[in-house]
């Protein structure tokens, strides 16, 4: 064999092998990229609709107050417009509730269903009813906000280990 196409033959393999090498690389890379991307427009959406429910709860709750505080001071007062705050926000809650349904994890949706439980439960007074969907939204605020903490504490663990293995296939 001649030299001269010998080393054109060696030297196009090494092209070859730089060329394989290269676009496996930039595969790899590509597909990183991508599932990095999907996993924070998820954390993004999921984070969003965890919020949203947060405040329509705080919306709700202090409406309740509101209305509370207000027939407290003066039985004849117009409660109407805290109520309607309040009516307002459950309309929210039941919004975002739905889309929570689909992208959160049961233990969310679990909350708000018996949230909606506990609120259409009616007590023998307008004023006792009023004082136990203060409580009922406050306790639901408060696992919200529980389960959302131990969310992103796991997220925030797993996306560092992610970060540092996914791009190796692990």
């Amino acid at each position: 064999m001649n030299p001269q196409l010998a080393a054109a033959l060696a030297e196009l393999s090494k092209m070859g092998l730089q060329l394989g090498a290269a676009l496996l690389i930039a595969r790899l890379t590509v597909d990183w990229a991508l599932a990095r991307y999907k996993s924070e427009k998820s954390w993004e959406r999921e984070t969003q609709a965890i919020a949203d429910i947060l405040v329509a709860l705080a919306e709700m709750q202090r409406g309740l107050e509101q209305t509370l505080s207000a027939y407290a001071v003066n039985r004849e007062v117009d409660t109407e417009p805290h109520l309607e705050r309040y009516r307002n926000a459950r309309r929210r809650l039941d919004e975002v509730g739905a889309i929570a349904a689909l992208i959160l994890e049961d233990e969310i949706h679990v909350s708000l269903d018996v949230l909606g439980s506990r609120l259409k439960t009616r007590e023998d007074n307008w004023v006792a009813d009023i004082a136990s969907s203060i409580e009922a939204v406050s306790e639901a605020r408060s696992q919200m906000v529980t389960v959302a903490t131990a969310r992103r504490r796991s997220m925030m663990s797993r996306g560092k280990r992610k970060a540092s293995f996914k791009f190796w296939g692990h």
